[in-house]
């Protein structure tokens, strides 16, 4: 707020050194991640995993800069120091012998790859939280997100959307992947007439393609969570749609069309729900039920319920034993859907996802009689 005595000059270079004050620190946390990445070349991958962790401090103090933002671009560059440090220790204290460094791919994807330091992590089983990105991560995507009018940012949203999923072990299947980048856009091409997406995937380039407030909101849902705070609904489910379309980059890779199209996507949905459940928790909408888990009835919100519910409902009648039959039959569907993003190559979309139904306790019949259902709704679906 402007005091009396505050004239707009004195405003200006408040401005003006303000901005600079912040420069100086993102550069300063430049110099950090430069030294950690010089220490850790060649070294061990711990040693790698510190310098990436560097270089993600030292993008977030550049974000902050950029919003002359003096304490937050002076708070990540102190964490880049630290990282740094950290890296500096490690290598000494361990006494690596270095070996030839992997030559490192274009600069403006080394950030977006720096911020992934958690593909270690196992994939968390269903219903339990575990974020694959950490706060500092998450807040590197969502900066990039916001910024998807280079090609640099765009580049960088993509690699860091791939880096949050390879914890789960999806394998890609895009020709083009180290081309693929993530294109804002109010209009999409090769769309029926009446059919408004949020998003699109292209299997040809690997691109993606969404609504600015879908990029807008997938960001802050990621900065909410980022600090410990609940996102709003359509933050989190537009996040789950750049998951979704993000996902149509894993998996096998076949013709698109009839049941192949009905599978593709029933797949990609229902990993896409356990993701974001993953990342946010549950999260109960107005229409009852999970909006991350399975569909409660036929008329269910959310893409693809219809599709996914009935194939629910169709697995479900063959478990005369159990006694929670949609339950267990959806647990069913999303264990089949994460192994089946794990596939890759050029398979047959149908036959994978069919394969990857889990047995479990069911007999030799009842086995054959769940994938002879699903078989059957996915058939019938289109």
């Amino acid at each position: 707020m402007w005091l009396d005595d505050f004239t707009e000059d004195d405003h200006l270079r408040d401005e003006s050194g303000r901005f600079a004050a912040a420069g100086g620190h993102a550069s300063e946390a430049e110099s950090h991640a430069t030294r950690a990445r010089a220490s850790a070349a060649g070294t061990t991958s711990a040693a790698r995993a510190g310098a990436r962790r560097a270089e993600a401090s030292a993008a977030l103090s550049r974000a902050a800069a950029g919003h002359g933002d003096v304490e937050g671009a002076r708070r990540h560059a102190d964490e880049a120091r630290r990282h740094a440090d950290a890296v500096v220790a490690k290598v000494a204290g361990a006494g690596v012998a270095r070996v030839t460094p992997k030559i490192e791919p274009a600069p403006e994807s080394a950030v977006a790859r720096g911020a992934a330091s958690s593909l270690s992590r196992e994939p968390s089983t269903t219903g339990s939280r575990a974020t694959p990105l950490d706060s500092t991560e998450q807040h590197v995507l969502a900066q990039s997100l916001t910024s998807l009018s280079g090609v640099g940012s765009q580049r960088m949203a993509r690699d860091l959307l791939n880096q949050s999923l390879a914890h789960y072990g999806f394998s890609s299947n895009s020709r083009k992947s180290s081309d693929a980048k993530i294109q804002v856009t109010k209009t999409f091409d090769g769309v029926r007439r009446g059919v408004r997406p949020a998003g699109t995937y292209n299997p040809v380039n690997g691109e993606i393609h969404v609504l600015p407030t879908v990029a807008v909101n997938a960001a802050e849902a990621l900065r909410k969570v980022a600090s410990g705070e609940k996102p709003k609904s359509f933050e989190m489910k537009d996040y789950k749609t750049l998951i979704h379309e993000t996902l149509h980059g894993h998996g096998p890779q076949s013709t698109f069309q009839g049941n192949h199209a009905v599978t593709e996507e029933v797949a990609t949905e229902v990993a896409a729900r356990r993701v974001a459940r993953d990342v946010f928790g549950p999260h109960t909408v107005a229409a009852g039920g999970d909006a991350f888990d399975m569909p409660r009835q036929q008329g269910s919100p959310g893409s693809y319920s219809k599709w996914i519910y009935n194939v629910t409902d169709a697995l479900a009648g063959t478990l005369p034993r159990s006694s929670s039959p949609m339950r267990d039959a959806y647990s069913k569907i999303e264990r089949a859907a994460m192994d089946y993003k794990r596939v890759g190559g050029d398979h047959d979309r149908f036959e994978v996802f069919l394969s990857k139904i889990p047995r479990d306790d069911s007999s030799d019949d009842e086995h054959r009689a769940s994938v002879a259902a699903v078989r059957e709704a996915l058939s019938t679906q289109f």
